[in-house]
């Protein structure tokens, strides 16, 4: 019977709707009548101001806790201590006095996440280049898009990635991914609500879908260096570059081809391309000679840098770029650093290199696809981030 109190005083205590209930009595006014309608904490900044926005931060915080250190008090085991927490999230989505519209929950579940990766990982286990990784991406998608929900969908997964492989499995780590993978679906639920990353009209005269979403498929080439070989994969990938630039020369050379495939071949070139070799020529190019020249590792890292850096820079740059650097953007230039460090720390997970040669890659690749070198970037960040990755492990032994 205890346990079942605690749970259900857990469900009343997170029940408890400050923005709601402060926005009655102090504003006269249901929070679920204005603004985004939503009866959350950043509504309740917009619409009640930031006194009662903070009250809000605060009770909300807190009630998770108190659910759980009332169970913990009555001693009860620790799988009801947990259950007592989630249904503190569970009143705050859904309180039975407002007809089950309550808030989303976000702040509640972060305290208790907070407090359980406290308690789950008291040595902190992550080595200190992941580390840095959660805050240095935290902090420039906050830059690059100013959305909590981005934010969401970034560092989440990277923290659930870290929790799975370095932590032991328990019952506080399924609850802990749990609380993550509830903070991650509420962001989905809100970028999608929001369109926060459904590209714009100028973002979709600027892309060729197609070709965006195609582009991670050329993984494909660096995994089949490992899984099956040096010359199979440069024989398949020579073929397929060859068959590009034939494609180029053909309609550079004819300019009825040219002008069909720019306007008729479903977008199949970009009006840029007219005059020269297409982004897709271009980075066949450099993986060919990427893979040709390096080390299986770094040609590995190097293209991984190529697809995901340019995949991100590009569509970050155009949704939420402001202000602009050369011919790029910022925003879009940290997307493309954010990209390659992600990308390169989950691939050294399986491919083992030092951190600081990954560091290196990434950032000479960044720097050379913001720079105006009148050369496409495709021919140049594949390139450059191996050379240097290359010297990274030849020149300095301690790396």
């Amino acid at each position: 019977m205890v346990k079942v109190l605690a749970i259900l005083a857990g469900y009343l205590i997170g029940s408890i709707s400050p923005s709601y209930i402060l926005g009655r009595l102090v504003k006269g006014i249901d929070i679920r009548e204005h603004g985004t309608r939503i009866n959350d904490t950043t509504n309740a900044f917009r619409v009640l101001g930031p006194g009662i926005g903070m009250a809000t931060v605060l009770f909300n915080t807190g009630k998770g806790l108190v659910a759980m250190l009332i169970a913990y008090l009555l001693g009860l085991p620790a799988e009801f201590v947990f259950a007592s927490g989630a249904a503190a999230i569970i009143g705050h989505l859904l309180p039975f006095y407002l007809r089950f519209r309550g808030g989303q929950g976000v702040t509640t579940a972060s305290a208790l996440l907070i407090v359980n990766l406290f308690f789950l990982v008291p040595e902190n286990p992550f080595p200190w280049h992941l580390n840095a990784l959660i805050g240095l991406t935290a902090l420039l998608m906050l830059l690059i898009t100013r959305r909590l929900e981005v934010l969401g969908l970034t560092v989440v997964p990277l923290l659930a990635f870290m929790l799975i492989r370095y932590v032991p499995s328990s019952p506080l780590l399924f609850y802990t991914l749990g609380l993550l993978a509830f903070i991650c679906a509420v962001s989905i639920i809100n970028t999608v609500r929001k369109r926060l990353l459904v590209p714009d009209e100028y973002v979709r005269t600027k892309v060729k879908l197609w070709r965006f979403l195609t582009r991670p498929a050329a993984m494909s080439f660096p995994i089949f260096l490992f899984a099956i070989g040096r010359a199979f994969t440069l024989i398949l990938l020579a073929i397929v570059t060859l068959v590009f630039v034939i494609m180029d020369i053909t309609r550079l050379s004819v300019n009825r081809v040219n002008l069909f495939l720019l306007k008729k071949a479903a977008g199949t070139f970009k009006k840029s391309e007219q005059t020269r070799i297409s982004s897709m020529t271009g980075f066949l190019l450099a993986s060919l000679v990427v893979m040709f020249i390096f080390k299986r590792t770094v040609a590995f890292y190097a293209i991984t840098f190529l697809i995901f850096g340019d995949f991100f820079a590009k569509y970050f740059g155009l949704q939420f770029g402001r202000t602009r650097l050369f011919n790029k953007t910022v925003e879009g230039t940290m997307a493309h650093l954010v990209a390659c460090l992600v990308a390169g720390f989950i691939v050294n997970e399986f491919i083992p290199l030092s951190p600081w040669i990954i560091i290196a890659g990434a950032v000479t690749g960044t720097v050379f696809e913001v720079l105006p070198l009148n050369i496409d970037d495709n021919l140049t960040v594949g390139i450059t981030s191996a050379t240097a990755m290359h010297f990274a492990l030849t020149a300095i032994p301690s790396f």
